[in-house]
């Protein structure tokens, strides 16, 4: 039971990194056309709102019985998404999606780091290895780029960065609220919040997001994959993931962002990536096996 309850969470966390490939890239040509802030409010408010009335009567109950833990989850919102969002979309608009992705990488770093501080998770050499492994390999890819410009690309990796602790912070602060809260109340709750949170710094770009949105077809569709799939689909299954899985193992899979990222660049835009996309990724997958792979007892 515990195997097929792992093979579920490891299904999940693939289809949020799909998801999140392919967010980078469509947010990316959507944040030259509008307000970034405003474009990560509408995405909280409706992603949100969408789990929360889907999840209607796990809510209620909340509120009713348990109304001082959901005001956490309105905290952890303004924290992992509210925040989160104003450095990522500033950043993505001054970096690329590539290294957006390999930004993203560093996550199961931070994560387990702050799991092992706060959570209590296991630490162990071959983990610690394969974390260490993998960030390195981003650094070194990063500043072998080329691009070291602080008013370009490097700023807005730093900001990328930033929001890599913001959104990390936040994952492992709300695995200590599930035993009181569910998973879809929690992930639905932090994007409506955070969203909420981020219209008021950008009510007033709001208009010309919407006039964007319904200039063609391809912008509406492109408007629900953002709303509907990058923000609510991946929320949920996040959290449902982190109920299943060590917050390490859950973020780990985040070194799949590089290769999808590159294959997506490539189909739809014919856009080659680095040569050093490669040996990056190869290295990058051996630290994934590093921290998942355990052994078998006896």
């Amino acid at each position: 039971m515990t195997t097929h309850r792992n093979l579920i969470a490891y299904i999940f966390c693939i289809l949020v990194q799909l998801f999140l490939s392919a967010h980078y890239v469509v947010a990316k040509g959507i944040i030259e056309n509008v307000d970034p802030i405003s474009f990560a409010a509408v995405r909280g408010i409706i992603g949100g709102f969408l789990i929360l009335a889907f999840n209607w009567k796990k809510l209620f109950s909340v509120v009713r019985y348990n109304y001082g833990k959901f005001l956490m989850v309105v905290l952890i919102g303004i924290l992992s998404f509210g925040l989160n969002q104003i450095f990522f979309m500033k950043g993505l608009k001054l970096s690329t999606p590539m290294h957006a992705a390999l930004f993203s990488n560093s996550i199961p770093l931070v994560s387990s780091m702050m799991a092992m501080a706060f959570l209590g998770e296991e630490r162990n050499p071959r983990k610690v290895l394969g974390l260490i492994l993998g960030y390195a390999t981003l650094i070194f890819y990063i500043f072998g780029s080329g691009d070291t410009s602080f008013d370009g690309a490097l700023k807005g990796d730093i900001y990328i960065m930033i929001n890599v602790f913001l959104f990390s912070a936040g994952m492992v602060w709300s695995k200590n609220i599930y035993q009181y809260i569910p998973a879809s109340v929690v992930s639905g709750g932090m994007l409506f919040f955070g969203g909420i949170f981020l219209s008021s710094l950008s009510f007033s770009h709001i208009p010309e997001l919407i006039e964007y949105t319904l200039l063609s077809k391809q912008n509406v569709s492109l408007m629900l994959f953002e709303v509907v799939f990058s923000t609510a689909v991946v929320y949920l299954l996040n959290l449902k993931s982190l109920e299943m899985l060590d917050v390490s193992k859950t973020f780990i899979f985040s070194y799949l962002q590089v290769p999808i990222t590159a294959l997506i660049g490539l189909v739809f835009f014919s856009k080659l990536p680095a040569l050093s996309i490669l040996p990056t990724s190869i290295v990058l997958f051996l630290s994934v096996y590093l921290v998942l792979w355990r052994k078998k007892r006896a």
